[in-house]
């Protein structure tokens, strides 16, 4: 393993300051629709998500069952029952709130049902249902709501009731590309194929997932399919090398297309394919289990992120025939860095991450992210009291004084470090690429804030808006960009 000490890098930081009260000018969304994202992105990667429990890894943003777990999330940090309410229903839901829409019944149904009489004599209308969410997250809760963000396409799972089981099964995956105003250009469908990210590749997508399954006794074979810009289903491929065999990230190299996946939680594996749907090559290499995040191309080999909830991020460089070269950790005295995203642009390497002091338990994960603040919230103090009811006002400043964002720009053959950026107070984000082919960063910069003890999902969650800084193609930075979005935070 190549450690990559980062205090040798001190004399190239440049720190960047956030125009004034930027942070503080909160934007309150509840009743407009979140702008979508254009990124002209080259290498598109499917940011993925890591099972806590089994490591595995499951879909992007635009995938119908990553937005399901958005709406589980949101209705658990809402405290919103689920009961009776179907898969569709609890998304149709958590998409009428967090849009600020408010117009389905459904939603009606449930939020009235929680504020009894709080609108008593008033007609069920929008702006009564709307009324009745803010008065009922009127004390504690955050005053901003942040919905998922859509690409061009999109990707639903489509059900079926199965009578003997007597529940839901699913049934085919429905691909669809969007145009301007959510026109629909074409729509595919993939049997069986549960579908966990795509990139964009010459000529269309490629798509990987596994099969659908019911049981976890059951076994997931590896899908994975090229779908062409019009529509057409060029090839797809099954292959089961494992009981649980998933592709995870995938990127397109000349004629190439690489897909990396996880073989029973164990294996990093390492599968080359072409344009015709061959496979030229395959690759296995136990690492244990650890998730991955995303690939991105390094020189002539790969760089792939891997994740575990206690360990945490690492990066794992392998040469262009899938072998493994070397395993890359990025460390500096009393401070610990979490990737968040890659991306190759222009012949440089650059990685978003965020710094936060390195906590004494050297646990870097999760909570310990915020042992400072949790310290506070639970010091009794010399009055025995705490700090439980801390409010927003109180505790934002808390988290702006424990984090650090971090843009590293790195050699694209050794990936380390040249130079790299800082902008207190905020977690690094996504990494882009705009239409004059310039480097766009994303920070994300706490708003507001509250902390909830009794809530499964999160002991603290925020909300945040997102600067966007560009940056020529040598490094020099060209600006500063409030994008008015808003994205969300739990831990």
């Amino acid at each position: 393993m190549k450690k990559l000490d980062l205090r040798q890098y001190k004399t190239a930081v440049g720190r960047i300051t956030p125009r004034e009260n930027f942070a503080d000018s909160i934007i309150l969304r509840l009743r407009e629709p979140q702008k979508r994202r254009h990124s002209g992105r080259i290498i598109a990667i499917a940011a993925v998500m890591v099972m806590l429990a089994a490591g595995s890894v499951i879909g992007a943003a635009a995938l119908e069952a990553k937005e399901y777990r958005d709406a589980v999330t949101f209705f658990d940090a809402y405290a919103l029952p689920t009961a009776e309410l179907t898969r569709s229903e609890i998304k149709a839901v958590y998409r009428d709130i967090t849009t600020g829409s408010f117009s389905l019944d459904k939603t009606g149904e449930i939020i009235l049902r929680e504020v009894e009489g709080t609108i008593e004599g008033q007609a069920i209308t929008p702006s009564a249902v709307e009324a009745a969410w803010n008065i009922r997250n009127s004390t504690g809760g955050m005053t901003e709501i942040f919905a998922p963000q859509m690409g061009e396409y999109r990707f639903e799972v489509v059900e079926y009731m199965d009578e003997e089981r007597g529940f839901l099964m699913e049934d085919y995956t429905l691909v669809r590309r969007c145009g301007s105003g959510e026109q629909v250009l074409w729509e595919i469908e993939l049997d069986n194929f549960f579908v966990d990210g795509y990139i964009p590749v010459k000529g269309g997508i490629l798509v990987w997932g596994h099969t659908f399954t019911w049981s976890s006794t059951q076994s997931r074979v590896a899908r994975v399919a090229l779908i062409s810009d019009d529509g057409k289903l060029v090839w797809e491929k099954y292959h089961q090398r494992y009981k649980n065999d998933m592709p995870a990230a995938a990127v397109a190299d000349g004629e190439r297309l690489v897909v990396f996946g996880r073989g029973n939680f164990v294996d990093l594996t390492v599968t080359v394919y072409d344009y015709a749907g061959n496979e030229l090559l395959y690759r296995a290499h136990e690492i244990g289990n650890t998730g991955i995040r995303q690939a991105v191309k390094l020189g002539d080999g790969y760089l792939v992120r891997l994740s575990h909830y206690q360990t945490g991020d690492k990066l794992i460089k392998l040469d262009r025939d899938g072998a493994l070269l070397d395993t890359l950790t990025y460390t500096a005295d009393d401070v610990c860095y979490v990737m968040t995203d890659m991306l190759e642009l222009g012949g440089q390497l650059y990685l978003s991450a965020y710094a936060f002091p390195t906590p004494a338990s050297g646990d870097v994960q999760g909570r310990n992210e915020l042992a400072p603040v949790f310290a506070y919230i639970f010091d009794d103090g010399s009055e025995g009291s705490g700090h439980w009811n801390i409010t927003s006002a109180e505790l934002v400043p808390l988290l702006r004084e424990q984090y650090t964002a971090v843009l590293f720009v790195c050699d694209p053959a050794s990936g380390e470090p040249k130079q790299f950026y800082a902008v207190d107070g905020a977690l690094g984000g996504e990494l882009g690429m705009d239409t004059a082919s310039q480097l766009c960063w994303d920070t994300q910069h706490f708003t507001d804030a509250y902390f909830s003890p009794a809530t499964s999902a999160f002991s603290i969650a925020a909300s945040c808006k997102i600067l966007r800084y560009t940056f020529a193609q040598d490094g020099t930075l060209l600006g500063e960009t409030d994008t008015g979005e808003i994205c969300g935070y739990m831990r």
